[in-house]
Order: C-alpha cells, then sequence, then structure tokens
C-alpha cells in the first residue's frame, strides 16, 4: 500500500483510547463513517460486526458511557446475565479528545440495563474498592465514580435509560460498510495523555 493509501486509510477512523488501570489501555477503532455525533456534548458511534451493529454512547459531561448491541432494523438485541440486559453501562471519566483520538478512564463499576431501560444491576463494586486501595485512581476520579453512579441511576429512575439515549442519538442504524480492525492494547506509559499527574485536566475537553 502507498503511503497516501495509509495515511487516507488511518484518516477514515476515529480511536478511542479505553484505560483500565493500573496499567492496561484498549485501543478501539470505529470508521467515520459510523459517526452518529460529535459534538461538545457527546460522541455516538456505530460498529458493524457479524450483521449487528455495536452502538457506543461517551460524554463529555458525565461519568458514565453506554454500549448497546442493535440489529438491522435499530432493535435491541438482549443478552442474558444476571439480568436480561441490552445496555452495558460503564462508569467511567469524562470523555476528552485531541483531534479523531478519544481517552477515558474506566471507574470499574458497570451497571447493566434491561430493554425497558429501566430494569438494572449493578456489578464490580468490589473491583472499584480494591481499586481505590490500590492507589490507581486518583482523588477526582474516586469521586467521580460515586457520581456516574448516581447520574446513571438518576436518569434509569427518572425517564428511563431508553427515553434518554433516543434523545441524545435516535435507535435507527445507516450502511456501516467498513469492518473496524481488532482491538489492540498499550501501556499506560505509551499513552501520555493519560498519565494520572495531568489526565484530569483534560477531563471534558475537546482539543
Amino acid at each position: 500500500m502507498h503511503q497516501e493509501d495509509l495515511v487516507a486509510a488511518a484518516e477514515a477512523f476515529l480511536h478511542h483510547y479505553d484505560f483500565h488501570p493500573p496499567e492496561e489501555v484498549r485501543v478501539f477503532a470505529a470508521p467515520m463513517s459510523g459517526l452518529r455525533r460529535w459534538d461538545e456534548e457527546v460522541v455516538v458511534y456505530d460498529v458493524s460486526l457479524d450483521g449487528l451493529v455495536l452502538r457506543h454512547y461517551a460524554f463529555y459531561d458525565r461519568w458514565f458511557d453506554v454500549n448497546c448491541t442493535l440489529d438491522s432494523s435499530g432493535g435491541f438485541v438482549p443478552e442474558p446475565g444476571l439480568i436480561e440486559w441490552c445496555f452495558n453501562c460503564d462508569i467511567t471519566s469524562p470523555l476528552f479528545s485531541v483531534g479523531r483520538d478519544l481517552y477515558s478512564v474506566d471507574l470499574f463499576l458497570d451497571v447493566l440495563v434491561g430493554p425497558d431501560g429501566r430494569t438494572y444491576v449493578t456489578k464490580d463494586e468490589d473491583d472499584l474498592a480494591a481499586a481505590i486501595e490500590n492507589g490507581w485512581l486518583v482523588a477526582e476520579e474516586e469521586t467521580g465514580a460515586r457520581t456516574g453512579l448516581e447520574q446513571l441511576l438518576e436518569i434509569i429512575q427518572g425517564p428511563g435509560l431508553v427515553a434518554f439515549l433516543e434523545q441524545v442519538s435516535p435507535f435507527t442504524v445507516m450502511d456501516v460498510s467498513m469492518m473496524p480492525p481488532p482491538m489492540t492494547e498499550l501501556r499506560l506509559a505509551d499513552v501520555p495523555f493519560l498519565h494520572p499527574d495531568i489526565r484530569t485536566a483534560y477531563f471534558g475537553r475537546r482539543l
């Protein structure tokens, strides 16, 4: 492949650097053709996989993000687990971005939400407690984990998650013809923007 083709291929994707303390950074690529919304509040993108669409909502002003799976008509695809769930909500730092690179810090807590947008279960609280005990999170992130859970539960117990997300980006799907490359993994030292001494200064910013 020629150099100009390599550059064009790289520009066809945005990259999400999802930090899982203490060291793992998971890097996901999403085709720009699947971008549903990107402004000062939120990024929403679709990724095609095995005939289904994986939808990701990431917020600049909230301490959680949401993942769900849709069929070709935009219908929810439920999965079994602690409850039958359609929405996997990660308690996470507010998004920040630099160009087409997105960054966030996973804060361990997860909330699974059923297809009604109101039935839910919270999990991995022991993992959050261990992370705090081991000093893997900075003070703002420790507080933010509880803030994110409160923000999310207020939505679930209020208008409901389905109604909230429908307002952010409707549950219709587009043709996402470009398949994403596999997830890759980096170490914290490889991603300077996520260093604990500086990352909180970027939370919520689009650079």
